[in-house]
This record gives structure tokens, C-alpha cells and sequence, in this order.
């Protein structure tokens, strides 16, 4: 009866040992999560990382702006306030059209936020693919950053939401005007989610990440599905890339690139 005890015990270590070669196959040891902490192909994430090299950009007082505001349907239930900012002192020649009401929609009216640079108005919805059926956004400048370039001259305007309410990552607004020719300005509308929670700092968002003189940026653009997209800036144009991050969130707050399903520029390590 003992010999069979033994012969069972060493049957069932056997089976043991099989399953955990087949979980160890499936589920290695150096996989992103291990026993709650971050493995050994992870890395913890930030826009920095994603660069061999900073862009030198330069951060640039805010211009001071005159601003007037009129309330346009003054007999309608719901009367809104139209503010109108403009500014002389940058290359821009910036003129903001800001709206009090965040919605309006009686007899299909919906009032959308302007910006004028250089003399040409375009829609804050349409540089930043607002999508038709959502509430117009309303935007506040909230930093400007000149960078020089390859030959090329940028100013960087940033904006954030007043109405965000915390919750979730705080999106990052950001107009990216390529100066280099006055006359003929190319603008990048472009909307990252910001790990950092602020709008003040420098875009490092956007970078030149494979060295070749070319800017690209890099979108986050979805909290839950937690991809990172990138994105080559060229002639007005945003087109994807084939480089791409996978991010997980660890602890509330602290992200980490999953280094064995993403595909970047260069080795991250």
C-alpha cells in the first residue's frame, strides 16, 4: 500500500510539474505583470521616453489680448455672450471667438468657437475633429512655445477645457502652426491625453523620434484601450505611422509601456 501511495504522489508531481511548464509557456515570468509589480518588458511611461532627443522649445509669455464681448440673440430665452480676443504683438496676428453657452441647439442653431491667425478663421471643432453630434468645445489658452527646427519656425498654442472635470486623464489641446512662410501657415490639430495633468508645460508630445528631420506626434487617444499612435507632421497633413505603444496602468496614475507588444522608432529599454 505504501509503494502505490508513493507511485501516486510522484504520478501527481508529474502532472504538476507538466502544468506549470505549460503556464510558465503561456504566462512567462518576465511578462509585463508579475505578482502585482512591473515585469521585466515593461517601462514606466512618458512622452520623454519616446524621444532620443528633446525638441528645443521655447516657452513664450502670453500675449496680452483686447478684448471686447457683445450678447448676440438678445430677445431669445437663452441669450448668449460672444467674446472676442484679439492680439498684435505674435507672427499670428491671434483673434479668439469665444461663446458663454457651451450648447445651443433651438430652431438648429449651434454656436461654435473661432480662431483667426494670420487673417484666415478657422472652426476650434474642426482643427481638432470634434465630432459633429458632440457639444462644441470651448477652449482657453493656456501656454505658447516657439521652436526653430530644420530650417523651420513653429509656435506651439495650448489649450485646455475649463469645463474638465477631473476625472478620467485631462486631454491635451495643442495648435501646432508651422510659420516658416507667413503667407502660406500649415496648422496641426492635435489632441493627446496628458499623464502629467497640465497643459503648461513644453509638447514633448511631439518630436523628431527617429532623428530623420521630420516632425511626428504622439497620440494618445484612448484611456481605455491604452494605445499610443504615432503620427508624421508633414505639408498640413497628420499621417499614421506603423510605430505604435501598448500602455497599462499599474497603480492609479502610473503607466508602463508594455515593451513585448509595442513597436517603436527605436529600442525602448
Amino acid at each position: 500500500m505504501r509503494k502505490n501511495g508513493e507511485m501516486h504522489k510522484v504520478h501527481y508531481s508529474i502532472i504538476a510539474l507538466v502544468f506549470c511548464i505549460i503556464v510558465s509557456y503561456f504566462y512567462p515570468t518576465n511578462s509585463v505583470i508579475a505578482n502585482g509589480k512591473r515585469g521585466n518588458d515593461s517601462l514606466f511611461f512618458s512622452y520623454g521616453t519616446l524621444q532620443r532627443k528633446l525638441l528645443p522649445f521655447k516657452k513664450v509669455v502670453l500675449p496680452k489680448f483686447i478684448t471686447n464681448t457683445k450678447v448676440i440673440r438678445p430677445g431669445s430665452n437663452t441669450p448668449n455672450t460672444l467674446r472676442i480676443s484679439k492680439e498684435s504683438k505674435t507672427p499670428l496676428k491671434i483673434t479668439l471667438y469665444q461663446h458663454s453657452l457651451n450648447w445651443f441647439d433651438e430652431k438648429g442653431i449651434v454656436e461654435k468657437d473661432r480662431i483667426q491667425l494670420k487673417g484666415k478663421t478657422y472652426l476650434i471643432d474642426s482643427i481638432f475633429s470634434n465630432p459633429i453630434n458632440e457639444r462644441p468645445l470651448r477652449l482657453e489658452m493656456s501656454a505658447i512655445y516657439e521652436l526653430s527646427y530644420n530650417s523651420k519656425k513653429f509656435i506651439s498654442m495650448q489649450f485646455e477645457r475649463p469645463d474638465f472635470n477631473g476625472t478620467g486623464l485631462q486631454p491635451w489641446y495643442i495648435l501646432l502652426c508651422d510659420i516658416t512662410d507667413l503667407s502660406h501657415i500649415k496648422i496641426y490639430g492635435l489632441v493627446t491625453l496628458n499623464n502629467n495633468d497640465e497643459s503648461y508645460q513644453a509638447p514633448i508630445c511631439i518630436g523628431d523620434f527617429n532623428l530623420d528631420g521630420n516632425l511626428e506626434f504622439a497620440k494618445w487617444e484612448n484611456y481605455q484601450n491604452n494605445e499610443v499612435k504615432t503620427y508624421i507632421l508633414k505639408d498640413g497633413q497628420c499621417i499614421l505611422q506603423p510605430y505604435s505603444l501598448k500602455i497599462f496602468e499599474l497603480e492609479k496614475g502610473n503607466f508602463y509601456i508594455d515593451i513585448q507588444h509595442s513597436k517603436w522608432y527605436f529600442p525602448l529599454k
